[in-house]
C-alpha cells in the first residue's frame, strides 16, 4: 500500500476511533467531539467546518496552525492544513467590510508561503487550486457589494472587471489541470490512480465554478434589462456545455444542472427550467438538499404557485415558515440557498415585517456576508417587479437597513443604501434628506469626492426641494477643497446653481463666489456680469461698490469691446428684471455702458438732474457745461472715472460731436480727467500746444516716465495736427535714447518716430532716418530690415 493510500486510511480509522469514544477522554478547542456533526469520513474537516459555522474562526485557525506543524512541510497533510486554514480565513474575511486584494493576499497566505517555500511541490496543483478560490470569493464579494450599491457606477465597473479577469483565470487553470492529470499517469500505477481521480474532482468542482460565477455576473445588470438575460443566457449555454463534459451521477453535473435551471428561471422561462428539472434524474437524496430546495421553490416562485412553493419549503425546515424565521435558537451559521429562496417567498408572498424578519434571521444563521447576499436579492426583487411587490418604491425600508448597517460599523454598506433610498423616493425633501445622510457617512469614509456627487445629483433631482439649493452648494464647496476638481467645471456648476436657483439665499453666495473665481482668472467681464446679477436680487442692501469695481476693471482694459458690451448688458439686466432697490444702480451702469442708440430707447426715469443731462449728453445736444453740477452719489467708487472713459469713447466714435463732449469733459468740476484724457480733450478743442505742455510736465521726473513718454506719443501721435505730429516724433526720439540699442522696443520707437514725421510731412527726414537705420545696423533681423525698407519706400 503506497504512503497516500495509508494517510487516508489511517485518517478515516483515526476519525472513527475518536467518534468512538466517551466524552470525558476526547475534547478540543472547548467543542466536545461528539457534537460536531458528522458529514464526511474526516474528523478534521468537519470540526473546521463546524467552527467555521459557529463563527469561531480564531479557534479554527490555531487549530488549522496547531495540526500543520506536526507534518513535513512537503507532504500531503502539510498541504491539507495549509488550504483549510487559508478557507477559514476566506470564511472570516468574507464576513468582513471589504475582501480587497490585500485581504486576497491575507487569506492565501498560508498556500502561498508554502509555495513560495516549495515550488515544485507534489500538491502545489491543489494549492494553486486554493489561491484560486479565495479570489473567486473575493470577486463575489464585489458582485454582492456593487448589487446593493446599484447607483456605484466605479464599483459596478470593476466588479465586472474582476469577474471576467477570475473566469479567464478559472478556465486556463481548468486545462492546467487536465494537462496535470496526463503527467500524474507518469507515477506508480496507485498513486497515479488516487491522484488523477483527485485531479478529476478537482477539475469538476472549478467546471462548477465557472459556471457559477457566469450565473453571479447577472447580479450586476438590471434585472429587466436586455444585457441581464444575456448574461443569465450565456451561463445557461455554459451550464449546458459542461453537463456535456460531466460523468453521469456526479455531483458536479448535478449542480451544472441545477444552475442551469436557475439561469433558464432568471431567464424568464419556467417551462424550460422545468422540463430540464423533470428530465435531470436527480436522486432523492440530494433533492432534499438546501441548493435543491431552493432552486425547486424558486421554480414554483416564478410560476406563481404560492402554496406548491410554500410546500417546497416547510417541507425542508420542517416546520411553518412563520416559524423558522421566528426560531432564534437555530445557529446552523452557514449560510443555506434554502434561506434566500425563503426570502423569495416572502418578499412575493408575505409583509414587509416578513421580509424584514427573514432578513434579520438570515444574517443571525449566516452573519454579515449571508445578510450582504439577502439584500442583494431583495433589491433586485424590488428592481424587477412591476406589480404592487411590497419592496416596490419603498425606500424607507432600504433606509431603515441602511441605518442597521451604519449602527454594526458597515458605514460603506449602509451609506450605499442611503443613496439608493434617495434615488427611489419620489418626496423631494426625503430624498434629499436620504441623500445628505449619505453624503455624511461618505464624508467620513474620506470619499469626499464620493459625498460631492450624491449631494450634487440629489439637488438637481429634487431642485424643488426647500433645501436643494444649499445642498447643491455644499456639494460645489466639497469639490473645491479636492485638488482634482477642474476650475472651469467649478464655474460652470456655479452658473448652473444661478440659473436653477436664482432667488434663493444661496443665489448670492454662489454668485460672489463665481465672481472671485473670475476675477482670479482675469476674465473681467465675466465676472462684472456676474456680480451685478446682484441688481435682481432682493438685498436689503445694494452692492454698489463691487459692481463699480468689477466694471471698472473691465473699462480698464487698453482695448474695450463697447458693442459687445452694450449688447450684453441691455440683454442680461432687463430693467423689468431689476429690483426696485437697485434701480439707482442700474442707471449709472446703464448710462456708462449703453450704446446711445440703445441708451436713447430706455426709459431713465431719472429725478437726477445730472443724470438727465448725462442722458442728452451722449443720445442728443446739451449743453456743453451739462457736467458741471455734480450729483454725490456719482462721486462714489469709480462713476465718474467709468463715464470719462465712456464719453471720450463716444467721442473717438463720433469725430463730429468730439469738440462738444471734450468742452463737456472740461467742464467737469474737480480733478476727475486723467492728465492723458485733458489733453485729449485739449487737442479735440485745437489747444494744441496747452494739451503738449500738459503732457511734458505729467512725464517730468517719474519713476514711469519712459512708460508716460510712450502714452504721450502714441496720443498726439493719433491726431492730424503737425505740431502735435512732431512734438510725438522728438517723443519717440527720447524714448529710443532711453533704451538699449539694437532691442526690440529701441526699433518700436524709431519705426513710431519715422510714421510720426511722415504723417508730420516731413516725408524727407522720415526716409532719412530709415536709410540711416538700415546703413548703420548690420545685424539688423529680416523682419526690422523689411519694415525700414517699407518706410523707405513709401511715398
Amino acid at each position: 500500500m503506497s504512503k497516500i493510500q495509508m494517510d487516508r486510511l489511517l485518517s478515516i480509522i483515526i476519525g472513527a476511533l475518536l467518534a468512538l469514544l466517551p466524552i470525558s477522554h476526547v475534547s478540543t478547542l472547548g467543542m466536545d467531539l461528539w457534537q460536531v456533526p458528522r458529514e464526511t469520513d474526516d474528523l478534521d474537516r468537519d470540526t473546521i467546518d463546524q467552527l467555521v459555522r459557529l463563527q469561531r474562526y480564531d479557534d479554527a485557525i490555531d487549530f488549522c496552525k496547531t495540526e500543520s506543524r506536526k507534518y513535513p512541510p512537503d507532504s500531503l497533510r502539510a498541504a491539507q492544513w495549509a488550504v483549510r486554514h487559508s478557507q477559514v480565513l476566506v470564511a472570516k474575511i468574507s464576513q468582513s467590510d471589504g475582501f480587497d486584494e490585500a485581504s486576497v493576499t491575507q487569506a492565501i497566505a498560508p498556500v502561498s508561503n508554502l509555495l513560495d517555500a516549495y515550488p515544485d511541490h507534489e500538491w502545489a496543483i491543489f494549492l494553486q487550486a486554493q489561491v484560486h478560490q479565495a479570489k473567486k470569493q473575493s470577486v463575489l464579494k464585489l458582485i454582492f457589494k456593487s448589487a446593493v450599491a446599484p447607483l456605484n457606477q466605479p464599483m459596478k465597473e470593476q466588479a465586472i472587471r474582476s469577474s471576467v479577469e477570475i473566469a479567464d483565470s478559472m478556465s486556463d487553470f481548468i486545462e492546467e489541470i487536465a494537462e496535470k492529470r496526463l503527467t500524474s499517469r507518469s507515477e506508480s500505477r496507485a498513486a497515479s490512480d488516487y491522484k488523477s481521480n483527485d485531479l478529476y474532482r478537482l477539475q469538476q468542482v472549478f467546471t462548477v465554478d465557472v459556471v457559477s460565477l457566469a450565473l453571479m455576473q447577472s447580479e450586476l445588470l438590471a434585472a429587466e434589462g436586455n444585457d441581464f438575460i444575456a448574461a443569465a443566457t450565456r451561463a445557461e449555454k455554459l451550464a449546458e456545455d459542461a453537463i456535456s463534459i460531466l460523468p453521469l451521477g456526479s455531483e458536479a453535473r448535478s449542480e451544472v444542472i441545477r444552475l442551469r435551471i436557475e439561469a433558464l428561471i432568471k431567464m424568464k422561462q419556467s417551462e424550460s427550467a422545468n422540463e430540464v428539472f423533470q428530465r435531470s434524474n436527480i436522486s432523492a437524496l440530494l433533492l432534499q438538499s438546501p441548493r435543491w430546495c431552493a432552486s425547486k421553490a424558486r421554480l414554483k416562485i416564478a410560476t406563481s404557485q404560492e402554496l406548491q412553493a410554500r410546500d417546497e419549503l416547510v417541507s425542508f425546515y420542517k416546520k411553518s415558515l412563520e416559524e423558522v424565521i421566528a426560531d432564534d435558537s437555530v445557529t446552523v451559521g452557514e449560510f443555506c440557498e434554502a434561506d434566500l429562496a425563503l426570502l423569495q417567498f416572502f418578499i412575493r408572498y408575505g409583509t414587509s415585517k416578513r421580509v424584514t424578519d427573514c432578513l434579520d434571521w438570515i444574517e443571525g444563521r449566516g452573519g454579515r456576508y449571508a445578510r450582504l447576499r439577502a439584500d442583494a436579492i431583495a433589491l433586485r426583487e424590488m428592481f424587477s417587479r412591476s406589480d404592487n411587490g411590497i419592496l416596490k418604491n419603498n425606500p424607507a425600508m432600504i433606509a431603515a437597513r441602511s441605518q442597521q448597517l451604519i449602527n454594526a460599523g458597515d458605514l460603506r454598506a449602509g451609506a450605499e443604501l442611503l443613496v439608493l433610498a434617495s434615488d427611489l423616493s419620489i418626496l423631494p425633501d426625503e430624498s434629499i434628506g436620504y441623500s445628505t445622510q449619505a453624503a455624511a457617512a461618505f464624508a467620513s469614509l474620506n470619499q469626499h469626492q464620493r459625498a460631492a456627487e450624491i449631494l450634487r445629483s440629489s439637488s438637481l433631482r429634487n431642485r424643488n426641494s426647500l433645501a436643494a439649493s444649499s445642498v447643491h452648494l455644499q456639494s460645489l464647496v466639497i469639490s473645491a477643497s479636492l485638488e482634482i476638481t477642474d476650475k472651469t467645471d467649478l464655474q460652470n456648476e456655479l452658473r448652473e446653481h444661478l440659473r436653477l436657483w436664482p432667488r434663493t439665499d444661496t443665489a448670492r453666495s454662489a454668485r460672489v463666489w463665481l465672481y472671485e473665481l473670475f476675477q482670479r482668472d482675469d476674465k473681467f467681464l465675466d465676472a462684472a456680469l456676474v456680480i451685478t446679477g446682484l441688481l435682481q436680487d432682493p438685498a436689503q442692501e445694494p452692492n454698489e461698490k463691487l459692481i463699480s469695481e468689477s466694471w471698472h476693471r473691465v473699462l480698464d482694459q487698453k482695448s474695450v469691446n463697447w458693442k459687445y458690451i452694450s449688447d450684453t448688458f441691455s440683454n442680461e439686466f432687463p430693467v423689468k428684471d431689476i429690483h426696485p432697490t437697485q434701480l439707482d444702480t442700474h442707471k449709472k451702469l446703464s448710462l456708462i455702458l449703453l450704446d446711445a442708440s440703445r441708451l436713447s430707447n430706455l426709459d431713465l426715469n431719472t429725478k437726477s438732474e445730472f443724470e438727465n443731462h448725462i442722458y442728452q449728453l451722449r443720445t442728443g445736444i446739451a449743453d456743453s457745461k451739462a457736467l458741471s453740477n455734480l450729483d454725490q452719489t456719482w462721486l462714489q467708487f469709480h462713476w465718474i472715472a467709468d463715464l470719462v472713459s465712456r464719453l471720450v469713447a463716444d467721442a473717438q466714435f463720433q469725430p463730429d460731436r468730439r469738440v462738444f463732449i471734450a468742452e463737456a469733459l472740461l467742464a467737469l468740476p474737480g480733478n476727475h480727467l486723467t492728465i492723458p484724457t485733458e489733453a485729449r480733450c485739449l487737442i479735440w478743442c485745437q489747444n494744441v500746444e496747452a494739451a503738449i505742455r500738459k503732457l511734458d510736465l505729467w512725464t517730468e521726473k517719474t519713476a514711469d516716465s519712459l512708460d508716460r513718454l510712450v502714452a504721450s506719443a502714441e496720443l498726439l501721435q493719433e491726431t492730424d495736427d503737425p505740431i502735435a505730429l512732431t512734438r510725438a516724433a522728438d517723443i519717440w526720439s527720447t524714448v529710443a535714447a532711453g533704451m538699449q540699442i539694437g532691442t526690440e522696443k529701441w526699433h518700436q520707437a524709431k519705426i513710431a518716430r519715422i510714421e510720426a514725421l511722415r504723417k508730420a510731412g516731413d516725408t524727407t527726414a522720415a526716409k532719412k532716418l530709415a536709410k540711416y537705420l538700415l546703413l548703420t545696423s548690420p545685424d539688423l533681423n529680416e523682419f526690422w530690415r523689411d519694415r525700414y525698407r517699407e518706410q523707405l519706400e513709401s511715398d
